[in-house]
């Protein structure tokens, strides 16, 4: 399945377990393999969740054999994949939860193979340490680094599931993503638990691109990382809150809305189209 060209392979296991949790990561490592393997920026473990009010669990692991906290277009994409399952129904509201938090996605309407899909990601973290990122005060919006090589550059970090980076440039095609969102990714001493980087450019929609931590490259497109720019946006008085923001990668276009409560973030809302390629089995060796 792919999120605006965000592919995952999803592994069934709401009937029965598949592969053992020890066995995961290695598997992730193989099957994002895209010359060896199927390929994907990510492999996803779908069953049944435990938790009274939440339909399904999710389990995210990436082509380096990492396991992701969340993954926004992944949700998409499971969201999706209920409906094609008979899990769901088109309208109805899915609780999915992840290791970072429960999130809430509905179908709005379906053509074929390609589901148009609403997740709600709820709060963005703020705080340095829940970024997580080695710094002082209560948000990290505007600050400057000194990335190795590349000098000072404006930063803003916040978590909208995983940690990001988000940088406002001028040009967003002229960016070396490869270069600069691995020098920004790396510095450990900042980011403790590393960080994806988002490149942003604020026209009349946000063009953006993505360095993702665990798959160490930039992806066609990444949910955190358009909920995070667009957030950053905002918090830096680029866009405002409570309105559709217009988002486009190299991987299509996705609407976002910022929710907020008596001036308040309440929630992050991102809508877009999520498609399934194919299905089938693959073999796979302990």
């Amino acid at each position: 399945m792919h999120g605006c060209g965000n592919d995952f392979v999803l592994v069934d296991e709401t009937k029965t377990r598949i592969l053992e949790e020890s066995l995961r990561s290695r598997f992730a490592k193989e099957t994002c393999d895209r010359h060896r393997s199927i390929g994907a920026d990510g492999v996803v473990f779908l069953r049944r969740a435990r938790r009274r009010n939440a339909a399904l669990a999710a389990s995210f692991f990436m082509p380096d054999g990492s396991e992701a906290e969340m993954c926004g277009n992944a949700v998409r994409c499971i969201s999706a994949y209920a409906v094609y399952a008979g899990i769901s129904s088109i309208g109805k509201k899915l609780d999915i939860v992840t290791m970072g938090r429960t999130i809430r996605a509905s179908v709005i309407n379906q053509r074929q193979n390609i589901f148009m899909v609403e997740a709600s990601l709820g709060k963005p973290k703020l705080a340095p340490q829940q970024i997580p990122i080695s710094a002082v005060g209560e948000s990290f919006i505007g600050r400057k680094i000194l990335v190795p090589v590349f000098g000072e550059i404006e930063v803003t970090a916040l978590n909208t599931g995983v940690p990001h980076a988000v940088i406002f440039v001028d040009d967003v095609q002229r960016i070396e993503v490869e270069r600069l969102g691995r020098a920004v990714r790396h510095m450990s001493e900042t980011f403790p638990r590393g960080t994806n980087v988002n490149f942003v450019e604020s026209t009349d929609a946000l063009k953006i691109r993505t360095y993702e931590r665990g798959v160490e490259h930039e992806t066609l497109s990444c949910g955190t990382g358009i909920a995070a720019s667009v957030v950053a946006a905002y918090l830096t008085g680029r866009v405002k809150a409570n309105k559709p923001v217009a988002t486009v990668t190299k991987g299509g276009r996705m609407v976002v809305r910022i929710m907020t409560k008596k001036g308040k973030l309440e929630n992050i809302v991102l809508t877009g189209p999520a498609e399934m390629v194919f299905q089938g089995e693959t073999w796979f060796h302990p």
